[in-house]
């Protein structure tokens, strides 16, 4: 009789296991870009075809339990793009140059005007309102995330 018990109560182990996760599942960044928009930009036109720059900016909000940072974008539409603060020194608003952007886990990071952005060096063309940008954003952990950028105001103006 005690080996009657035994034997379906094991079969019912495995089943504890799968219902518990057995393995733990691989904490992971989750991340939603929101919002983007590049700030429209004509081309500065003085005889030797100067580019010009541009700014992106959107929300990029990590629902996720571990942590990811930003490390780079390109763009077909620029040169370059580098990731950007502006800091108030002295009275004079300056731009630092930042080699990454943290995306702290359950949390929203602003890329907005006066604070993080993301600027386009040396347009390759002008930036029209009523235009979109295609803009690959490179991150630590969840790899290369391409987005379409409307071009206009953040209001949609």
């Amino acid at each position: 009789m005690n080996m009657r018990l035994r034997l379906p109560i094991l079969r019912f182990v495995p089943l504890l296991f799968l219902a518990c996760g057995g393995e733990d599942e691989p904490l992971e960044p989750l991340l939603q870009l929101e919002n983007p928009w590049a700030r429209a930009m004509p081309l500065i036109q003085d005889g030797s075809a100067t580019p010009t720059n541009s700014a992106v900016y959107l929300s990029i909000q990590n629902g996720g339990t571990e942590a990811d940072r930003l490390l780079a974008g390109s763009t077909p539409a620029a040169a370059g793009v580098e990731i950007h603060r502006s800091l108030l020194v002295d009275d004079v608003m300056r731009m630092e140059r930042l080699d990454g952007l943290d995306v702290p886990p359950d949390s929203t990071v602003q890329l907005e005007p006066g604070g993080y952005h993301l600027m386009l060096l040396g347009l390759t063309g002008a930036l029209e309102e009523g235009g979109e940008l295609e803009l690959t954003l490179s991150f630590q952990r969840s790899g290369d995330l391409v987005l379409r950028v409307p071009v206009g105001q953040p209001d949609g103006r």
